[in-house]
């Protein structure tokens, strides 16, 4: 296939309007994922969306419809996707900071066709319109659009996991694995998210992980089983579900949800890196340090924000390293110990501060401190 003659064949075909903005090759064949079956997609850009020789797919931001059209070059089937200035301009205002800023998530900020021509826009091979696309992918990773997915996929994650735990805790272990495979697809979603892919299609998720590995906290054989269910245990399957709920908690401490700097910095606040969020006593080192239920942890440019309710605390510097740790598996004093192995600091100055620290979330109510290991986080 060459792309001369391609783009030939879709004029000839009338389907490259007189106002195209851009031609773009996407999908499988610009990413070199294709396979002898494989459709060629493209995305046509236009000022306006055309009313001849397409269909509809679905309602769009401006007020239209999206559109598309059908053909075929070289014996394979083509489909081209219309996307008009004024449906571009809706998508990017609809993912503006502002809207991140000012609303909480209770639905999927972008239906399935908006993550594909996102997704698409920015592994497109351009076979006109360079700078078109060069301006739109420049606006859509400046705004808010993969925070605002990351967003909803590390709420609805969480969310279903505590059902998944609680479900275990009651005994219904059959419930308790579908809803932990849910969690797993929300935080898998947002793991790939936070590394800069925008796609949801399923079947290339695989593809994806292996894409982006080296920016990933989790490697690829570990997604692999938890993704096929590898090691599954009929006769056990709380211990999945406890696996995946340390894979939704990675996600969590390591996916970052808003990238500018400094827009979770108190100016006022002018306590140094090493102090405690608040003035608390010490804690015995045999305590377990654990999330309370109703906190919410989500990593920023700054930290780590530790969210409940209305509330919430910015970690930084080794109080992020320290809290990362607070899963009711470790007691203080190994979490301090592992913590200054990280960060090459003196294991002492490292258990004094773990313990001023989780003595005052204690008593802000964002962690409990147990006095046994916890087998089923919560």
């Amino acid at each position: 296939m060459t792309q001369p003659a391609l783009l030939a064949a879709l004029q000839e075909g009338g389907l490259l309007p007189d106002d195209t903005l851009a031609v773009l090759l996407v999908g499988s064949q610009a990413r070199n994922w294709s396979h002898q079956a494989s459709d060629i997609d493209l995305i046509v850009a236009t000022e306006q969306t055309p009313a001849a020789g397409v269909f509809a797919l679905m309602p769009s931001r401006a007020g239209d419809s999206l559109v598309a059209a059908t053909a075929e070059f070289e014996g394979r089937p083509v489909e081209v996707h219309y996307w008009s200035q004024p449906q571009v301009d809706a998508l990017l205002a609809a993912a503006s900071w502002q809207v991140f800023d000012g609303t909480g998530v209770s639905a999927e900020p972008f239906h399935s066709k908006e993550r594909q021509f996102a997704d698409r826009l920015i592994t497109a091979q351009v076979l006109t319109g360079q700078q078109w696309q060069q301006s739109t992918c420049t606006a859509l990773q400046e705004s808010a659009f993969r925070s605002l997915c990351i967003r909803f996929a590390l709420d609805a994650g969480e969310g279903v996991l505590r059902k998944a735990l609680g479900l275990v805790r009651s005994g219904d272990l059959h419930a308790a694995v579908l809803a932990a495979k849910d969690a797993f697809d929300y935080a898998a979603d947002a793991l790939l998210l936070g590394a800069g892919e925008l796609g949801s299609l399923r079947k290339w998720r695989a593809r994806r992980f292996r894409q982006v590995a080296a920016a990933l906290p989790i490697d690829f054989d570990s997604y692999w089983a938890l993704e096929t269910m590898r090691g599954f245990d009929p006769q056990d399957p709380g211990r999945w579900v406890r696996q995946v709920a340390r894979f939704v908690r990675t996600t969590l401490l390591c996916t970052e949800l808003d990238p500018r700097p400094g827009h979770y910095l108190d100016p006022d606040d002018a306590e140094a890196e090493d102090s405690p969020a608040e003035d608390a006593a010490g804690v015995p080192l045999d305590r377990y340090p654990r999330w309370h239920a109703d906190v919410r942890p989500r990593r920023v440019r700054d930290g780590l924000l530790l969210l409940t309710g209305e509330d919430g605390v910015l970690l930084q510097g080794p109080h992020d390293r320290l809290a990362c740790r607070a899963d009711g598996r470790q007691p203080l004093a190994e979490v301090a110990e592992a913590t200054a192995a990280e960060l090459g600091r003196p294991e002492a100055e490292l258990t004094a501060l773990a313990a001023e620290l989780f003595g005052a979330l204690a008593a802000g109510g964002y962690l409990d401190l147990i006095e046994s290991a916890d087998s089923v986080p919560s």
